[in-house]
């Protein structure tokens, strides 16, 4: 074995790679591409179906032993790269998160099984270099900054110079495996290479396959398949012809593996290519979920959410809790990685909201449980009490980070949404919980080193523990912000298009209710307050409730909500649909546009078929389409002829004893005026939900979310196209334009996510 392994293939499913060495007159020694084979009942029904994953070497930075130069992490294990050997520990089978939608932190890791590949005789101080370039990594674990680690670089490869003399070893990210390639120069003998398994229990090639086979003390068998050998003719720098050579795994009596070969021309490249899998019971693995996802001036993609999984791209150092707080950066092509940073405390974090200033500063707003999470010039630096404290993080345009504090009170506090103004000064909404929710917004300084405000709305109720949570924020040029949310409380509506709720009992509303603040720039008072929904008849029940979840403003000042809604008689207008179609207890969602006063509507409709819908965000392009993006359970959701994706995956999901289609992702582009544009499905045979909803100045959709599909449509030439194990993250690119009828998707792409 040269190699470990980040992929996996169906049991005997195996791939052969090739090198071509393009004008080197060399021989090259290809190594294996270890593959995880899937146990019975796996959730890929696909013979030969693999997984494939990026992989990035990144050098040591402090992180690991000393003797380690680079490491590389992946699913089904992390390698270590040392002058002498690759070490390999392996996850013990069983005992995984499943990743099943829930924030429940993943069980006790097991003891890794630990694998040595040690090179037999070579050269004691070989020096190791990272190839090409993918990006560069942070990681902020914990509010100790010399624990810190920012700009290491991501390699896609990684070189041992002069291993044996004359011979180098390189190491590759190949289709979501590991390769090695030996390259030996003219007149180098190739017996030189050789290899021992440290920590096998036995090491026996198969006299019928000329397979390898090595078992490891927790069972697990590494099958290294027998090697195929061939050289590239060669004439002026160009490959004429490929000529086979016979070649078969050689073992000593004192256990040094090795390769023999057959007649061969030495003055000639010659490729020898085994390729290695193992099987175990390895089914399982972590989650990782995207919330919130934004885009510069220049089409590159940021997606920020929360990772149970240890060897989450960019999580080189050390881990404190269960899930952390990941912020990605992808070309505008979806094609690579440009960094990570992991922002890490003891205890959970969660990212729910992400925004891009117009210099390309980065922040994120969301929640931790953590007394450690990292700060850095911060407004409170110190964890406030309760269970969760609200927290605000600015990254510089490279990922790195600049300003982090926490914003939380005596009880528990959390962000969902956050936007910037014109000027950089962020603005976030949320609630904290005294006996029920109270609603904040908070501006700070741009350079997030003061709190120019913080104000509260929506009281709580002491003896009802009803109150307010906002959910989503927007701000005008003149530095008011828009604030959408839900409400259970009776409050004073200030121009209101809906000024009072339902109240069976006065003082009280009936049901949770959809609302929309704008407040002046000092955050000293609500220009304009309203409610918005239907009302249930009176009967108190909550089958009426209302809930907003995204806010947008156009260029004119109108106020774009979008939201789900359980009401029968939600408010319609101009509707391009008028009328609820689920059922009493199944969402609807819906799209509301208020002039720029906000007493009067332009347009408000419901969207949806006869299942569950929630809407998660709304954009707003320069001709006034509003986007809207969520997910649906419908099978008859609304679909446009020119549909990218025109039904549900299809697939049943099991919630407890009850059986439901399986959520699709949804994207439905309405007019100025509230007709409707564009409308499609999107995602697999599992549960698709997309979360977040981004426009770029080209008229790009970006959409983020999770998905539970192995059949998630992606295109070729991406970051990662194939899914891991359980709950990933993925990100979308649609090409709509202003009025476009017929969209495409320019790619799709998951999310680098692997797991613990």
């Amino acid at each position: 074995m040269h190699t470990s392994v980040l992929s996996r293939s169906m049991p005997n499913q195996f791939q052969r790679s090739s090198v071509v060495l393009l004008g080197m007159l060399s021989v090259a020694l290809l190594a294996q591409v270890w593959s995880q084979a899937l146990p019975t009942g796996s959730l890929i029904d696909t013979a030969g179906d693999r997984l494939k994953l990026p992989l990035q070497f990144t050098p040591n930075v402090g992180h690991s032993d000393p003797t380690v130069k680079m490491t590389a992490r992946g699913m089904s294990g992390t390698l270590a790269f040392t002058d002498r050997q690759v070490v390999l520990a392996l996850p013990s089978a069983g005992n995984r998160n499943q990743g099943s939608g829930t924030r429940e932190a993943p069980s006790q890791a097991p003891t890794p099984t630990v694998v040595r590949l040690q090179f037999d005789g070579a050269h004691l101080t070989p020096t190791i270099v990272g190839g090409e370039p993918l990006g560069v990594m942070h990681s902020y674990v914990g509010n100790d900054p010399t624990r810190w680690r920012s700009n290491v670089p991501a390699y896609a490869s990684l070189t041992y110079h002069a291993l044996y003399p004359g011979i180098d070893l390189r190491y590759d990210g190949y289709d979501g495996g590991l390769k090695g390639t030996y390259l030996v120069a003219p007149r180098v003998d190739p017996a030189q290479i050789g290899w021992r398994y440290n920590g096998a229990q036995t090491v026996e090639i198969d006299a019928k396959t000329g397979d390898l086979h090595i078992t490891l003390p927790n069972g697990m068998t590494l099958i290294e398949q027998a090697p195929v050998a061939w050289q590239e003719l060669m004439v002026s720098g160009q490959r004429v012809r490929r000529v086979p050579v016979e070649v078969r795994f050689a073992k000593s009596a004192d256990g040094r593996i090795g390769f023999a070969l057959g007649h061969y021309d030495q003055m000639q490249p010659l490729t020898i290519d085994p390729t290695l899998v193992y099987s175990t019971y390895l089914g399982g693995g972590s989650a990782d979920y995207a919330h919130a996802v934004a885009v510069d001036k220049n089409g590159n993609v940021y997606v920020t959410g929360h990772t149970y999984s240890a060897n989450f791209p960019g999580a080189s150092g050390p881990r404190l809790g269960s899930t952390d707080v990941f912020v990605t950066k992808l070309n505008a092509q979806g094609s690579r990685l440009l960094y990570t940073t992991i922002l890490a405390g003891e205890d959970d974090e969660e990212s729910n909201s992400i925004v891009v200033d117009s210099i390309g500063n980065i922040w994120i707003a969301g929640g931790t449980q953590s007394n450690q999470f990292p700060t850095r010039n911060p407004i409170k630096g110190t964890f406030s009490g309760g269970n969760r404290d609200t927290f605000a993080t600015k990254l510089a345009p490279d990922g790195v980070l600049t300003a982090s504090t926490y914003l939380g009170e005596e009880w528990d506090d959390l962000a969902y949404g956050i936007a910037v103004d014109q000027g950089g000064n962020p603005y976030l909404v949320g609630h904290v919980e005294v006996s029920g929710p109270v609603a904040f917004v908070r501006r700070l300084t741009a350079d997030g080193g003061t709190q120019v405000y913080q104000a509260f709305f929506g009281q709580a109720d002491q003896g009802f523990n009803r109150g307010t949570s906002a959910r989503a924020v927007a701000v005008d040029a003149q530095g008011n912000s828009y604030i959408t949310g839900q409400t259970d409380a009776v409050f004073n509506t200030v121009n209101g298009y809906k000024p009072a709720c339902p109240q069976t009992n006065p003082g009280y509303c009936d049901d949770k209710e959809a609302f929309v603040f704008k407040v002046n720039p000092e955050g000293t008072r609500a220009l304009y307050s309203t409610y918005l929904g239907g009302d249930d008849g009176g009967s108190g029940t909550g089958s009426g409730s209302d809930i907003g979840t995204g806010i947008a403003l156009d260029n004119d000042g109108n106020i774009l909500v979008t939201g789900y809604t359980l009401s029968p008689n939600f408010p319609t207008k101009n509707a391009a649909q008028a009328t609820k179609r689920g059922a009493d207890n199944f969402a609807d969602a819906f799209v509301t546009k208020f002039t720029p006063q906000g007493n009067a509507l332009v347009y408000s409709t419901y969207l949806g078929g006869a299942g569950w819908e929630q809407s998660q965000g709304i954009v707003v392009d320069r001709a006034g389409n509003a986007h809207v993006a969520g997910f649906t359970g419908s099978e008859d959701f609304p679909v446009t002829a020119d549909a990218a994706q025109p039904m549900i995956g299809r697939g049943i999901c099991i919630v407890g004893s009850t059986e439901r289609f399986c959520y699709d992702g949804f994207v439905t582009t309405l007019s100025a005026t509230g007709s409707r544009v564009w409308s499609t499905y999107l995602g697999g045979k599992n549960d698709d939900l997309i979360n977040g909803i981004a426009l770029d100045d080209a008229a790009n959709l970006l959409l983020a979310g999770k998905t539970e599909s192995f059949d998630f449509p992606t295109t070729t030439g991406v970051l990662q196209p194939n899914k891991a194990l359980n709950d990933d993250a993925f990100v979308v690119k649609s090409r709509t334009g202003s009025g476009s009828t017929n969209p495409v998707l320019p790619y799709k792409v998951y999310l680098p996510m692997t797991t613990r």
